[in-house]
């Protein structure tokens, strides 16, 4: 875990299970892992703020996102297999607990109407291939209503878009598979005064669809 001394000092753990009388030990690897997860918890004695959370280890906002990237990558790869869906070809877009309307056309600044779904999540989830296809097309700095966005052509001819995204994890030409990590959820875009959330939109031949009936069949609310 790399502990500065001092930081151990601080915020060395005894880890359960460990012999009466022991000390923390920084070698151990047991002892390690719980008080790592005691300094990235700090004093409120949990994590509200993974962001926060890791800086605290170290103050680098490129460490930050190499961190979640990798941790991403690392949970899409052990969990997408068991969403809903997976195994029919197509999954949830949201590796996690998620909140969900039908929202589509539902009135926006302008005169505009929605033309897609709100998906809810804690800012950082994993967000994946809702089906396998190639990524289209992606947008790596923020720009316009959906900041950070990327398209992803579904084989089956749907065209998704994901926007609001904290990060992609993809890059253009890239081909995916059913539930591989894409992007992070995030609140980009115009979507800054609000919830975290992916903005997700379903086009078919003939133009945007409500993507809701997939997405409530897919997406299974806590």
């Amino acid at each position: 875990m790399q502990f500065l001394p001092s930081t151990w000092r601080a915020w060395g753990r005894l880890a359960p299970g460990r012999p009466v009388g022991a000390s923390p030990d920084p070698q151990n690897a047991f002892d390690a892992i719980w008080s790592a997860a005691a300094y990235l918890c700090g004093t409120e004695g949990r994590i509200t703020d993974v962001r926060v959370s890791i800086l605290r280890y170290n103050r680098s906002t490129a460490y930050v996102e190499r961190v979640l990237s990798v941790a991403a990558r690392y949970g899409g790869a052990a969990f997408s297999d068991l969403r809903p869906g997976a195994s029919s070809g197509l999954t949830c877009p949201v590796l996690g607990p998620v909140r969900h309307s039908n929202d589509w056309h539902a009135p926006r600044s302008g005169g505009r109407v929605h033309q897609g779904n709100d998906l809810f999540a804690p800012l950082g989830t994993t967000l994946v291939a809702i089906e396998a296809g190639t990524i289209e097309r992606t947008t790596e700095v923020e720009s316009g209503l959906g900041g950070i966005t990327l398209w992803l052509r579904g084989d089956s001819g749907i065209r998704w878009y994901y926007a609001h995204n904290l990060r992609n994890l993809v890059r253009r030409g890239d081909r995916v598979t059913v539930g591989q990590p894409i992007a992070v959820l995030g609140n980009t875009g115009n979507a800054r005064t609000t919830p975290a959330h992916l903005h997700l939109e379903m086009h078919a031949s003939s133009g945007a669809v409500n993507p809701y009936p997939t997405v409530s069949r897919l997406c299974q609310v806590p």
